[in-house]
């Protein structure tokens, strides 16, 4: 879960005209007036790719097996031969990121938190055969509070909630369990559990306190004291009467007999983070996962005085301790270390997964692009139930951001290399052709033959790709203060619009690409953290106390940007983030709770809402054709939904090949003296682009060839066949290309 505060701001949208009429075989228009009345609550899944980071291990001791957790996935692995660990399938697939992850000998089941998701219980006793036994949300006076880290004793599950204490699940009976009891405890936010060895005592921690419980035998407990010290923690872990838990870099010693639970020793930790740790011990052993610096052991023979013995480098989450070994996942994987010999423990072995932690996607074609920190992957979605990894492209530095798409090449924003151009002629095997900048680019949009990125030195940096594989830096501007730190970036006929938290909208003129100018501002103290924009209309996010808003922004007057419209949040989702358009669809992502809201904008001035549906993880990425929605979550993998509205369209994938026939909003719209009509088709046709009048009668042929499968945009002066200038008011423009057939309305002011 992010800890920055993300809310959804302002943009105004005036869409004139919404008619649009498609004849097409294969067309599954609605017209978006009509959508409140289809009476659609939910998105149905059809398929995913659930790979993200590897965060938790559990561990199988009579099977010699590791459970290994991989975004909404869990990885059964023999580790039999510790030098050779080996998968033996990834069956286990979890409807959302997983927290935590608890193995029962005894049961032989699986217990997984799943935060937003609840809990999931998986019978793994044939591990070539796991079977899902029952899923549950958790509830707090009608809330959903997040399942987190967990501690079990035969019987019940104790599930640190968050703002709702510690819950007591009773898995008695695994294929019902039921929520037994609650606990807030003396109040914070719950984070962590861990249980003595005799399952009579709970010790929790929030991130400014500990707090002790005595477990009762219906599984209830009861608050037996609080740390005066207020120490707390992200994880703890229990041995004997002493509670180990991390806090700011610090390794904190309490003493669970004595009133108070006084702090007895402490140990600032090598890698000093303010980051998640995670402790597990072994008799007098206490192995620490740093995710700034990797393993560190103690000896806590005396736990007043903890030693370190030996520490190793390297990435790390979670840490778990088996025949000498311990098992540390990754983001990319895990590795196995020989502690033998604390003083001086060695690597053993390593098993390379696949996901990580996803923050953008695209999609052209077949085949999907997920920008993660580690890797691009290309899957391919020809099945969109069962999407396949076909390809693996990494960074020789830094970690990719953010993806834009143009023909056969990628082109990847990059903390070290700048801009990454990769070659995706075989999606098999895209391959970097070269990277550009060599310095932290974050955002990226594209427009026409150029493409724009944003860096983490309030500069847009302007380059053309009429060469894709050598991209020319041809301009740059430094934003003018006040600025804060980039939040989203779009590119709208001429002029780039520049989302910073805290400063609004940014307007820029790249008309003349090389000498970019900043003519206009929009901030009225919002906190904008993303923007889009579709036609006339520029969309944003705002980050508000206790609410969430959509602005839409008119921007048909670029130097005068004004809201049209508002749409606000309250419940559900208060955490309203990103926001992607697609034609008449505006979604809008959560940050916290994991929730999906799709929005009716074919009357930019009254956005409404559609529906709202919790999803695996948060959303970093989106992308949309007539049939799915593809959901790129942060650490879940790729989730493929049903598109139930129809066609869209959207100008994130208007430079990419296009995959169906798009005919676009014209812009300016309405216009004078001229206006742009832009268009997509996938293969190559005899198409005609022609304008009429309201009467019916042809005003003007703008097209009437045989053209390539591609991109298209065309200007109309306002003149007739004859060159004659028309009168002012409203015309229609109708594009034929093979058995397709598309109309939209346009204005012409005199």
């Amino acid at each position: 879960m992010q800890s920055n505060l993300r809310f959804i701001t302002v943009l105004t949208l005036l869409i004139l005209f919404s008619s649009v009429y498609i004849f097409s075989q294969s067309s599954r228009l609605n017209k978006k007036g009509d959508m409140q009345k289809t009476g659609i609550d939910s998105l149905v899944e059809i398929g995913s790719w659930p790979f993200g980071r590897h965060t938790e291990v559990a561990i199988d001791d009579p099977r010699n097996l590791a459970y290994v957790s991989s975004g909404g996935a869990i990885l059964i692995i023999d580790i039999s031969e510790l030098s050779y660990p080996i998968l033996v399938n990834d069956l286990v697939r979890t409807k959302g990121a997983i927290k935590d992850i608890a193995y029962d000998q005894a049961t032989q089941n699986l217990y997984v938190t799943l935060g937003d998701n609840g809990l999931e219980i998986w019978d793994v006793q044939d591990v070539n055969s796991p079977k899902l036994l029952s899923s549950l949300l958790l509830d707090y006076y009608n809330t959903i509070p997040p399942a987190n880290k967990m501690a079990t004793k035969p019987g019940f599950i104790f599930i640190a909630a968050e703002y709702a204490g510690i819950i007591t699940i009773n898995v008695s009976d695994p294929e019902n369990p039921y929520q037994s009891s609650y606990n807030l405890g003396f109040g914070g936010t719950k984070y962590s559990v861990s249980i003595t060895e005799d399952g009579n005592f709970l010790v929790a921690a929030s991130l400014i306190q500990t707090e002790l419980f005595f477990v009762n035998s219906d599984g209830t407990i009861s608050l037996l004291d609080i740390s005066t010290a207020l120490v707390g923690g992200w994880e703890v872990y229990v041995s004997g009467v002493y509670s180990y838990e991390i806090y700011q870099g610090t390794l904190y010693v309490l003493d669970l007999s004595a009133l108070g639970l006084p702090i007895v020793a402490s140990y600032n930790l090598l890698g000093n983070s303010t980051n998640r740790y995670s402790i597990t011990g072994s008799g007098n052993i206490l192995y620490v996962s740093d995710p700034l610096y990797g393993i560190e052991i103690f000896d806590i023979t005396n736990p007043s005085n903890p030693i370190m013995l030996g520490n190793y480098q390297t990435a790390c989450n979670d840490i778990k301790f088996f025949n000498n070994h311990v098992f540390v996942p990754d983001n990319s994987g895990m590795s196995i270390f020989d502690v033998s010999d604390p003083t001086g423990p060695t690597f053993t072995s390593n098993f390379q997964g696949v996901g990580g932690i996803n923050r953008d996607l695209k999609k052209s074609g077949s085949y999907c692009y997920l920008v993660t920190l580690d890797n691009l992957y290309v899957l391919d979605v020809s099945n969109p139930a069962f999407p396949q990894l076909i390809g693996v492209n990494q960074p020789s530095a830094g970690v990719d951001l953010q993806i834009q798409i143009a023909g056969n090449f990628a082109y990847v924003t990059n903390t070290a290399e700048g801009l990454r151009v990769v070659d995706i002629s075989d999606p098999s095997n895209p391959v970097t052709v070269n990277s550009v900048g060599a310095s932290y680019f974050n955002y990226i949009t594209s427009e026409g033959g150029y493409v724009y990125v944003t860096d983490n030195q309030d500069n847009l940096r302007i380059f053309d790709i009429s060469n894709p594989t050598l991209p020319a830096e041809i301009g740059t501007l430094n934003f003018p203060a006040p600025n804060n730190f980039t939040s989203g970036i779009v590119a709208n006929n001429g002029y780039v619009y520049v989302s910073q938290y805290e400063t609004g909208i940014k307007i820029i003129d790249v008309a003349d690409p090389t000498q970019p100018t900043q003519v206009a501002t929009y901030n009225q103290n919002v906190d904008f953290w993303s923007l889009d924009t579709e036609g006339n209309y520029v969309y944003a996010t705002d980050l508000y106390y206790l609410e969430s808003r959509v602005y839409v922004f008119d921007i048909s007057n670029p130097l005068n940007p004004l809201i049209t419209g508002t749409e606000v949040f309250s419940n559900p989702p208060p955490h309203a983030w990103r926001n992607f358009v697609f034609g008449d669809l505006l979604l809008v992502t959560d940050y916290i709770d994991h929730f999906l809201t799709v929005l009716d904008i074919s009357n930019p001035s009254q956005p409404s809402n559609l529906l709202s549906q919790m999803v695996a993880d948060e959303i970093w990425g989106v992308d949309a054709t007539d049939d799915y929605f593809y959901l790129a979550t942060y650490g879940a993998g790729l989730h493929i939904y049903e598109n139930p509205f129809g066609a869209v369209t959207g100008q994130r994938a208007f430079i990419a090949q296009p995959d169906n026939y798009i005919l676009r909003q014209n812009y300016p719209n309405p216009f004078t003296p001229s206006t742009n009509v832009e268009f997509g088709i996938p293969n190559d046709e005899w198409v005609t682009l022609k304008i009429f009048d309201m009467q019916g009668s042809e005003v003007v042929t703008l097209i009437n060839s045989q053209l390539g499968a591609g991109n298209y945009q065309v200007e109309w002066d306002g003149l007739d066949q004859s060159g004659r200038q028309v009168t002012g008011g409203i015309y229609l423009y109708h594009l034929n290309a093979g058995d397709f057939s598309a109309m939209r309305k346009m204005l012409l002011v005199r």
